[in-house]
């Protein structure tokens, strides 16, 4: 603020902001920061990204969908918005044409690589090929940017969820430090826990969402701690799997 106050023309500053904004989980502030943006430098690719990715956020799919798409017939190869587009069609349930955006390297080469592979091992979770999206985690995690091992470490414990092993997740969890993928850890946190029966850490846990999620991941902590305390018995495997589904969507989303 200090800044855009001294340099009102800083487009740097403004989305800089607007991402702060968003990291804040104030998603309609930061949607309008962006837009404001959008009004004053109409060509501004970062910030075009950038509302789309807020919108997605906000589970307003469609809408980030086409928002992505304004980005990529201004410039088709833009790697940041080719990744954007193919999470939400996989949010969508459309992992086809989600791969087809994706890079495709024999080994990834840049951060927006690294970032494709990670959503390619989001659709093999999604497809149940633990063995594959564990694969691609494992090896981001060991030889990826480190600016980008947050989202493998979160895909790995994804993957130890679904195979029971709760421990591990707990032991990758607190080394993300990405601000904008500490809620996604939290819920995976939040489950590990609850699985293990650590109830004083889940219930400190839990009270760390306060206020704090919203659009795909709206409602997620209070379903985990309904599934483990057995509140509707006769639909638990169909809330497990709900679960499952939401906490991909969760990372997807952030």
């Amino acid at each position: 603020d200090e800044v855009i106050e001294k340099f009102p023309g800083d487009v740097v500053a403004k989305n800089g902001r607007a991402e702060v904004l968003k990291s804040l989980n104030r998603l309609e502030d930061s949607l309008l920061a962006y837009d404001e943006v959008i009004e004053k430098f109409p060509v501004n690719v970062v910030a075009k990204n950038g509302r789309a990715e807020v919108l997605k956020s906000l589970n307003r799919l469609e809408d980030s969908l086409l928002a992505y798409g304004v980005v990529l017939r201004q410039a088709p190869w833009n790697q940041v918005a080719r990744n954007g587009k193919a999470s939400v069609l996989i949010l969508l349930e459309k992992p086809d044409e989600a791969m087809t955006m994706l890079s495709h390297h024999e080994r990834p080469r840049t951060n927006d690589d690294w970032i494709a592979q990670h959503m390619v091992g989001m659709v093999h979770v999604r497809a149940g090929r633990l063995a594959e999206a564990q694969a691609i985690f494992q090896d981001g995690l060991e030889n990826g940017p480190p600016l980008d091992r947050d989202y493998f470490r979160l895909g790995l414990a994804t993957v130890c969820l679904r195979q029971k092993s709760f421990r591990e997740v707990l032991n990758l969890m607190p080394l993300v430090r990405m601000p904008k993928l500490v809620g996604a850890s939290r819920v995976l946190t939040l489950h590990a826990q609850c699985a293990l029966g650590q109830k004083d850490a889940a219930r400190e846990t839990h009270r760390l969402f306060h206020g704090t999620m919203s659009g795909l991941c709206m409602g997620l902590p209070d379903a985990i701690v309904s599934y483990f305390e057995g509140r509707s018995p006769a639909n638990q495997e169909i809330l497990l799997q709900q679960i499952y589904r939401q906490e991909v969507d969760c990372q997807l989303a952030a």
